[in-house]
């Protein structure tokens, strides 16, 4: 017998919209598809290439959006540019999207920071609704509504706040992911743990393997990181407070995507920004030792490959640069003690110490 699906609400007023997590879950987007369509608006499809080759068919059955309503884009951090927004704004111009209609996206997180980028700024904002197909936009990006693309170099410096509609977290689609592509994911969760649930970690600790190999279904795990940022979303929707705590990990992730040649996966730059920073909350009397090496013990089972730090000295004019920087020094989302979490400003000086320790 399938379990029920499992639903994540963010609460945010007359905003306020779900997360439908588990196997089958798509199959209830058909409805909403159908109640646009009785209220005489349109539905189009944006699908991220690789996804379309395997779950294109599949997705469109589920939803009834035709082909001829599909839009199919390149995958990759490459995608969030200003070029590939107004593509996609034309393309819905020669669609002729009005300002009533739905634009559902499936894909990983560089396709739905783009759409849901796009959705906001066209005609002013316009509806969409996600479902994400990788491990790491299933456990994060997919709620939330942080949307952008990049400037250059820069990550996400042009964005808006442009919340979902729904969100359908499809197990199913998650079956062709390899190891890694889960760690990826269970990367994020972990963070959600080490933040704001220190439960979920103990869930996690026996069931990693088989959540990485795909053995254990991940509804649990999934829901349980996006409870975390779902109650975080409702209590700071705009950034400037305890949401911020979900940046444990990717302060230093940033400037390690930005300088490790190649380019490090998120995943894997989050988890080595997780080592850092937790030893830095070590330092600061946050943590405990014991937390620490617990917090090192279920990243190393993600098997995720090392990263060898840049030198503290090109790394450091990065993080002075961070867009959330408002004090002299540079802020950092620590836990406060495992399970919770506070942002600290700390002076650059003393990451010299927890850089390579």
């Amino acid at each position: 017998m399938k379990p029920p699906a499992i639903e994540v609400k963010v609460e945010l007023g007359g905003r306020s919209y779900s997360a439908f997590v588990g196997r089958g879950v798509l199959g209830m987007a058909k409805a909403v598809v159908e109640h646009n369509r009785g209220l005489g608006n349109r539905n189009v499809l944006v699908v991220e290439k690789v996804t379309d080759k395997l779950w294109g068919e599949h997705i469109r059955t589920a939803l009834s959006i035709p082909p001829g309503d599909t839009i199919v884009v390149p995958g990759g951090e490459a995608v969030k540019s200003w070029q590939k927004a107004e593509l996609l704004l034309r393309q819905w111009i020669e669609l002729g999207l009005g300002r009533k209609d739905w634009v559902w996206v499936a894909g990983g997180g560089a396709i739905l920071d783009l759409v849901g980028f796009a959705a906001a700024v066209f005609q002013r904002g316009i509806s969409w609704a996600n479902i994400p197909t990788t491990f790491l936009a299933a456990a994060d990006s997919c709620l939330g509504g942080k949307t952008a693309v990049n400037l250059g170099n820069l990550k996400n410096y042009a964005g808006v706040f442009h919340q979902p509609r729904v969100v359908f977290c499809e197990t199913e689609l998650l079956g062709s992911l390899t190891p890694r592509q889960r760690s990826e994911g269970l990367a994020e969760v972990i963070k959600c743990g080490a933040i704001g649930n220190v439960a979920l970690l103990g869930y996690l600790e026996p069931r990693l393997a088989d959540l990485r190999t795909g053995v254990l279904i991940p509804e649990a795990a999934l829901a349980g990181a996006l409870a975390v940022k779902a109650r975080l979303v409702g209590e700071d929707e705009r950034d400037e407070g305890a949401r911020r705590y979900l940046n444990f990990g990717h302060t230093i992730a940033h400037v390690l995507e930005r300088l490790v040649k190649p380019a490090p996966s998120h995943g894997a730059a989050v988890t080595q920004g997780m080592l850092v920073e937790g030893r830095l909350a070590l330092e600061l009397g946050m943590i405990s030792r014991d937390e620490l090496d617990y917090l090192t013990m279920l990243i190393a089972k993600l098997k995720l490959p090392a990263i060898v730090l840049p030198d503290i000295k090109d790394a450091l004019p990065l993080l002075s640069r961070d867009k959330k920087r408002t004090g002299s020094g540079i802020p950092f989302a620590l836990p406060s003690p495992l399970g919770a979490a506070q942002v600290v400003e700390v002076e650059p000086k003393r990451l010299h110490k927890t850089w390579r320790s």
